[in-house]
């Protein structure tokens, strides 16, 4: 009878911190990702989006967008739209099991584009069944002075 192999207890994944405009490796536990990215983000709620062909996603604070307050914001190329705030990147496997992700973070790194302090306003368009937001930012009065 063979062993299956162990699950490693930690995986790396990315913090991505638009006020240092730094992305970092950092140690998330493998069966539960989301509650130090919750700590690591600040935020209880929160939202994601797949960014890679191989199910790498980006989880960021659900209403960092929403609130329309002044805050930290970067964008990267696979989405027109800015992130706000901190953000994590994880992997996934082929079964839906969290794992570090597959984009270099050397990629990561050289096309995040930091956008300093935005405010962002959200506005919600109904095309026939489907309803999207269409975000757009300013940047705050002492920034523009």
């Amino acid at each position: 009878m063979t062993k299956r192999p162990k699950r490693p207890t930690t995986i790396n994944g990315y913090l991505i911190d638009p006020e240092r405009q730094s992305v970092e490796v950092i140690e998330l536990d493998a069966k539960n990702p989301l509650a130090r990215t919750r700590e690591l983000i600040g935020a209880d709620g929160l939202d994601h989006s797949i960014i890679s062909d191989m199910r790498d996603t980006i989880w960021l604070d659900e209403h960092g967008l929403l609130n329309g307050k002044p805050i930290y914001a970067f964008k990267l190329p696979v989405q027109r739209d800015p992130y706000a705030g901190k953000a994590v990147i994880i992997g996934t496997g082929e079964r839906g099991e969290a794992q570090a992700p597959h984009i270099p973070i050397e990629i990561i790194r050289q096309h995040a584009d930091w956008l300093g302090i935005i405010v962002p306003a959200v506005d919600w368009v109904e095309e026939g069944n489907v309803t999207r937001a269409i975000v757009t930012y300013s940047r705050p009065k002492e920034a523009t002075q």
